[in-house]
């Protein structure tokens, strides 16, 4: 990669985008980035692209709007079209360091440098194809955490629609009482996309009828919030780059995202690099993955998800006071195993700060 990259930030119009260019800006004063240049989808397929307004001014050097909204591949013409989108986004913005912010970028992204061979020259913040695969698929993602003996995930299990018929209330999910909570095994989109809370076979099956879209459902435990989220970019050697930890807390009837200390997610980071190092050590795992935790019914700190490849909604907790998430994600990229000094603060609004205020 040159000295300088050309940055091509992938996603909708919104935060995700709105802090990459914040971070990038930062970057370029150092002379580490180039052009800055935007992919933006349609938020939705009914909506007009530029209908949705950045949160905070954002001085990119171009941007390239999409009349279609992203998309999976559980719809293969429209993934088909966004990564051919991409590959030529690429080539019209001479970029060589692509930063997809949202699940369905990443998949695309890492199909599209899963096919075509950019020889180094052309680089992405997304991890192979097949650990991007690995952990979007929410069965694959508790059953390597499981073998790995990596942290606590939550009792499943996977229900196909043709299963549907030969399950009854009292096995949909065994030594557990409703209520479950039932979603896509591979939704490739955040959020809460086709997933609720059920207790019976007939609100699944209603679930399921809702979004035939997906063919596979993982029906879990119930888990409670709030929700930890912790994220962690990963080295070319399998060590922790940097990793932060935040949840939400109750700020004037909104729902504030703050920085915390979590001591067994720390620990967490360091185990993970290493056992994806061993797993994936030819393929390219230095990247950033997001993780997801809710509690149990024993008040655990529980797995719900990871979303590799890209930084989380509330990137903007990096983004406090003068710490950068993408300078050690961008060393990572081009080959560089370094971290940030143990006494580098991530952030600077804290959890008990905040809530002193509140009282």
């Amino acid at each position: 990669m040159k000295e300088r990259s050309n940055a091509l930030v992938i996603g909708y119009r919104g935060h995700q985008i709105a802090e990459h260019v914040k971070s990038l800006e930062f970057l370029r004063k150092k002379g580490l980035v180039g052009r800055i240049n935007v992919l933006a989808s349609r938020i939705s397929q009914d909506a007009i692209v530029s209908s949705s307004n950045y949160p905070v001014q954002v001085n990119y050097d171009s941007e390239i709007q999409r009349d279609y909204a992203e998309s999976g591949s559980e719809n293969p013409e429209r993934f088909s079209k966004y990564c051919e989108d991409i590959k030529d986004v690429i080539l019209q913005t001479n970029s060589n360091l692509v930063l997809p912010t949202t699940d369905r970028a990443v998949i695309a992204t890492a199909n599209v440098f899963n096919k075509e061979n950019y020889g180094g020259v052309v680089l992405t913040s997304s991890p192979s194809l097949p650990i991007v695969n690995l952990f979007q698929d929410k069965a694959s993602t508790y059953r390597f955490f499981y073998e790995q003996n990596l942290f606590k995930t939550p009792s499943y299990q996977v229900i196909n629609s043709s299963d549907l018929d030969n399950l009854n209330d009292d096995k949909l999910l065994t030594k557990f009482i409703a209520p479950y909570f039932a979603k896509p095994v591979c939704p490739q989109k955040g959020g809460s996309t086709g997933a609720r809370e059920v207790s019976s076979i007939k609100q699944l099956r209603t679930l399921m009828d809702e979004n035939l879209q997906y063919r596979d459902y993982i029906v879990t435990e119930f888990l409670n919030g709030p929700e930890i989220n912790h994220t962690v970019i990963i080295n070319p050697d399998g060590s922790v780059a940097t990793q932060c930890t935040y949840e939400e807390i109750p700020n004037a009837g909104e729902r504030q995202r703050v920085n915390i200390c979590n001591d067994e997610l720390n620990a967490l980071g360091h185990r993970f690099g290493e056992k994806i190092k061993n797993s994936f050590e030819s393929l390219d795992f230095r990247s950033v993955y997001n993780f997801d935790f809710l509690m149990n019914k024993s008040n655990e700190l529980v797995l719900s998800e990871i979303n590799p490849g890209r930084f989380p909604a509330c990137m903007g907790v990096f983004n406090q006071g003068k710490y950068n998430s993408l300078e050690p994600l961008l060393l990572a990229i081009v080959g560089k195993s370094e971290k940030y000094p143990e006494s580098y603060t991530i952030g600077k609004i804290f959890r008990n700060e905040v809530l002193d205020n509140l009282r």
